[in-house]
């Protein structure tokens, strides 16, 4: 019963390993999706290490560092990982609170240029 044991513990760790060398030039996007897969798969492990590797990528924007973010709290959710769970969601929910900041900052520039542009066309009769 023991080496059965040591047995399933070993392919874990080889599937681990395995999913890591795979990872190596993939895309966080690529990566994401593949860890959506597993997921649905019912592969929680593999889709843990999926969402973690691509998430560890320096170039990624706050949509798509949210939207990871999210999948790895549903991931840990449904494990039971419950705090983990609620890291995850909350640090997914700053990325979107500050990435809706950004948007609503640069909404605003551009409705201020186009006042001042407005207002420093001159005004001729006859152009309202």
């Amino acid at each position: 019963m023991g080496f059965m044991r040591l047995k399933t513990h070993a392919l874990w760790l080889l599937c681990l390993v395995w999913l890591r060398i795979l990872a190596v030039g993939q895309t966080p996007t690529d990566l994401r999706e593949l860890g959506q897969r597993e997921y649905l798969a019912g592969h929680y492990d593999q889709a843990e290490s999926y969402f973690r590797t691509a998430i560890g990528a320096t170039h990624l924007d706050d949509a798509h560092r949210a939207g990871i973010l999210s999948d790895l709290g549903k991931v840990l959710l449904d494990e039971g990982r419950l705090s983990e769970a609620e890291e995850a969601f909350a640090k997914s929910l700053a990325f979107e609170k500050r990435r809706g900041k950004k948007q609503e900052t640069g909404s605003r520039n551009r409705v201020r240029k186009s006042r001042t542009d407005r207002t420093s066309e001159p005004h001729t009769p006859g152009n309202g």
